[in-house]
């Protein structure tokens, strides 16, 4: 019962964040950039070698690589970043509008390079 609770408190907040205009642009990218995470990495699954580079600090090489469900960490954390993010700004919406906003902002951002960096890994191996 308290799940559900909490549940009905996201939505809330996530429909209070929507009544603002630039947030509900943020929100809007948010959404879409965390669906193509999923759904790119779903479409090439088949296609991925067993291992792949994700490790880009570390030396040339076999260091490198990583196996081709660590490609899962990217949607995985952007997901939960997400949810960090929006819960904090759907809070702070009434109280200071602006970090709520940057908030929304910085969620779209790190989901959109997300996306990217998945793409551009996948297309490089693929």
């Amino acid at each position: 019962m308290k799940k559900i609770e909490q549940i009905k408190i996201y939505y809330k907040q996530v429909d209070n964040l929507a009544l603002d205009k630039t947030a509900k642009l943020g929100l809007k990218i948010v959404f879409l950039s965390l669906a193509g995470n999923w759904l790119w990495l779903a479409a090439w699954w088949h296609k991925l070698p067993p291992e792949v580079p994700l490790l880009y600090s570390r030396a040339y090489g076999e260091a490198r690589l990583i196996s081709q469900w660590g490609l899962w960490l990217l949607p995985v954390s952007s997901l939960i970043i997400n949810l960090i993010s929006i819960r904090l700004a759907g809070s702070l919406i009434e109280k200071d509008k602006l970090l709520a906003q940057i908030l929304v902002w910085l969620a779209a951002l790190t989901t959109t390079m997300a996306l990217v960096g998945l793409i551009k890994i996948v297309l490089l191996v693929v």
